[in-house]
């Protein structure tokens, strides 16, 4: 089974959501590339703003940010290194908080890509100029598509970042917190009278 890593469902207050300085820091795009970065091309760590305290924020495993990449903690970034050491690179970060800096996160950056979509049973729209997805109304992945892969961007659509049913389990089993790992078919669900109901 394969898990998109997004945004806490529920349990983690919007107003906690950090701000990606993107006049100061390096561009957040790259980490969406699905490909090993060179040192020059993030060359300085990347500042990322909370309004809230340290003792707060650290609550968090995991730290959603506007830059939609995962800011880990030691926990996490454990974890991803003993499971998939070839599938992740982690990228300096300065959380600063309303009382100064938050140390021990990293901005995590997977190295690969996949192709995996199952366009049969998905539904999804078009860019009219471009041959890319623009979004999905449901989505499903095949289920072998990851591969030896434990963590990768979505080729055909690269702000999709996958991780395995393995990944998802270790974070369960160790309570990771604030990090979003949800089946794609829950997350673009087709919109039904049904699921009005719920």
């Amino acid at each position: 089974m394969i898990y998109l890593w997004e945004w806490p469902q529920e349990g983690y207050l919007e107003k906690l959501l950090g701000k990606y300085d993107e006049d100061v820091s390096p561009d957040r795009f790259l980490l969406r590339k699905g490909r090993r970065l060179k040192a020059d091309e993030f060359d300085k760590p990347a500042i990322i703003t909370f309004r809230s305290t340290k003792k707060n924020m650290s609550e968090y495993d995991c730290l959603p940010n506007s830059s939609l990449i995962p800011l880990v903690n030691q926990r996490i970034r454990k974890v991803l290194e003993d499971l998939a050491p070839d599938d992740v690179q982690f990228l300096d970060a300065k959380v600063m908080c309303i009382d100064g800096e938050l140390e021990g996160y990293q901005l995590v950056n997977a190295m690969h890509t996949i192709v995996g979509i199952d366009h049969e049973k998905s539904v999804y729209t078009k860019m009219k100029l471009a041959n890319r997805i623009r979004g999905f109304s449901y989505l499903t992945y095949k289920p072998s598509c990851m591969g030896t892969h434990h963590i990768a961007r979505d080729q055909e659509y690269l702000g999709n970042l996958l991780v395995s049913a393995e990944v998802k389990r270790i974070f369960d089993q160790e309570y990771i917190t604030g990090a979003g790992l949800v089946r794609p078919e829950d997350f673009y669900r087709p919109l039904t009278y049904a699921a009005l109901e719920d």
